[in-house]
Formats: structure tokens, sequence, C-alpha cells
């Protein structure tokens, strides 16, 4: 599963003109807001996007790849009621109503109070770039449960115009290589739910749903508007990134560019732990059977965009091997 999120300068594909990045000068130096931002996923080969991306000569990630800027932190010993208490970059507190789908979080659950890894005001943030386009991406904020809707709303509040890319992965395969116990049980379980709340505990439950992308797509479309948002395959960045890197280009209103051979030639971050757990292809059976939830999730996310290619696995066919 990949997300990233880009926010952009000139001209988006679409043709609407994106706004200029806010800008200041400081000590006869000038900082920017990044212009382009990636919000998830992990393990979807953001590490080797964004190395891509900073071979671009207007291109940079500023001090570091991931400023983790948005990203939020539960606080610990303090809890709230239908609504998590958030502490923004500049101190302030927030409500955020952490009972929508995505999370699976039920009404009358107490929330934990959580704080803004960023301090500061948006030039705190700014002067970890430069005077290039630059970009940040952390795979953490589109999909990590009640914390996503904080990262949301601090990136709305600071970068309003942001042009948001999503890498998604085969959403079975990113479910799956997070379960370690108790795998057939769970499996079975899981995959005919339609919320992550059962017998089964650990990893499994508290990510199941991020991994229902359609309800993250229909969520950052409302506040960033559908034609600011580029969604991208994993598997497709991984076969050939090129042709990914000049649809990014052009969603953020850049001029094509010839990427060396020999940086796109190598991938970056790779994890390859999954298939050691003996019974990883039996989870993955589970969750691609016509009838289960992540299966309903992919129908509704090929519908909404209109293409097939987003279903990962035919949701009518009957796997071949029984369980």
């Amino acid at each position: 599963m990949r997300v990233l999120v880009v926010v952009v300068l000139v001209k988006s594909v679409s043709g609407v003109p994106a706004a200029a990045p806010r800008c200041f000068e400081e000590n006869g130096e000038r900082h920017c807001l990044p212009i382009l931002l990636g919000v998830a996923s992990v393990r979807a080969g953001t590490t080797s996007l964004a190395t891509y991306l900073a071979a671009h000569p207007k291109l940079s990630w500023g001090t570091r790849k991931e400023h983790h800027w948005f990203r939020f932190l539960m606080r610990k010993d303090e809890a709230s009621g239908p609504f998590s208490v958030a502490e923004m970059a500049d101190g302030s507190l927030r409500e955020v109503n952490v009972t929508f789908s995505t999370g699976g979080l039920g009404e009358g659950t107490a929330f934990p109070a959580i704080s803004q890894v960023g301090r500061g005001d948006w030039r705190s943030y700014a002067r970890q770039f430069g005077p290039e386009y630059g970009f940040d991406f952390d795979p953490c904020y589109l999909a990590h449960g009640m914390l996503s809707r904080a990262s949301m709303m601090a990136i709305k509040e600071t970068l309003p115009n942001a042009k948001i890319l999503a890498v998604f992965r085969d959403p079975a395969h990113q479910h799956c290589s997070r379960l370690r116990d108790n795998v057939r049980r769970c499996a079975d379980a899981l995959s005919v739910m339609r919320t992550p709340d059962a017998e089964c505990k650990g990893p499994a439950r508290p990510h199941f749903h991020n991994y229902c992308y359609v309800e993250h797509v229909e969520e950052w479309w409302r506040e960033f508007g559908r034609h600011n948002v580029l969604l991208v395959k994993s598997e497709e960045l991984r076969e050939d990134p090129l042709p990914i890197l000049g649809t990014i280009l052009r969603f953020v209103g850049l001029e094509p560019y010839d990427f060396p051979r020999d940086v796109l030639s190598r991938e970056h971050n790779v994890h390859n732990t999954t298939r050691r757990h003996p019974d990883f292809d039996y989870c993955l059976q589970a969750h691609r059977r016509p009838d289960t939830f992540l299966t309903s999730c992919n129908d509704r996310l090929a519908t909404l965009l209109g293409d097939p290619k987003w279903h990962w696995w035919p949701s009518s066919s009957k796997e071949e091997d029984e369980l």
C-alpha cells in the first residue's frame, strides 16, 4: 500500500491553478513551505519515491525526508470524551472528531489527548526548507486511525492548497504483513467483519481500517478537493517509476525532467520480512475471497475512481486454492 501527498506551485494536471508557496526571508536566506506533501503509506515505496524526486534540480526535501511536523502523538494518562483534544503546533487546543468510520472506533469511547509533533508557527516549519520547491513525506499522515483526522486538520490550516498524492499497495498484503500471532483465527474472523473490533487483538485490530482506502480517499477529497488528490499504485511505481514521476511533475506544475537512470534503478528501505511468516499466504487468501471486508472496500474504490485496476484482485473470482 502506498500513498503520497503533493503540494504544488503553478498548474495541476486538471488545469486548476495552485497557490504559490508561502515564503519569508530571515538573515539573508529565503525559506518556503513545501509544495509537495507525502502523507502515506508505510511500506509502500515512499522512501524510494522521495529519493527519486530529490534528484530533480528544482525539488528538495529540505533538512530530511520526513519532518513529522503534522504527526500527532498520544499524551499518556490523559483522556477525553467522544472527541480527542488535540494540542496544535501553536499550543491551541482543538476538538477532533475521531468517531468516523476509519479506525473502527465506537461511540462512547474515551479518547486520549494528543499533541502535534511540530511546534511553533508556519515559519518554524518553513525554516526546515530552502528557496527550492520543497516536499515532505510522512507515511503516517493519511491512514493512522484517530491521529489522521488531526493531521488532516493541521495540514489544512498550514497548507490549505496542498496537492495530495496517495501511493496505495495491495491492502491484503499490507494487512497480513502486520499479523504475527494467531494468524489463521484472526484472518478468518477479520476478513468478514465490517469493523476490526473483535476477538483478535494486537496490530490487526487498530490497523484494519487503514487498508480500506476508499474511506480515506473520500475523506481527503472532501477536505482538499478531488483535483488536488493524485493516487498512485505502489506496484506500478515499483515496475516503472518514470511514468509516475512524469505524472507527479505535471501534477505540481513542473516541466518534464529526464531523471538519471542510475537513480531510478535502486529501491530504498525495502521490506522483505512478510513472507517469512508461515501463514502469510493463508492470510492473503482469506482476505481476497469475494465476500470479505477488504474486497468490498476495493469494489467501492474501483467504482469511485472508475477504474478496475484499483481492485487488486477480481472480486467475483474464486480462489483456486482452498483454505
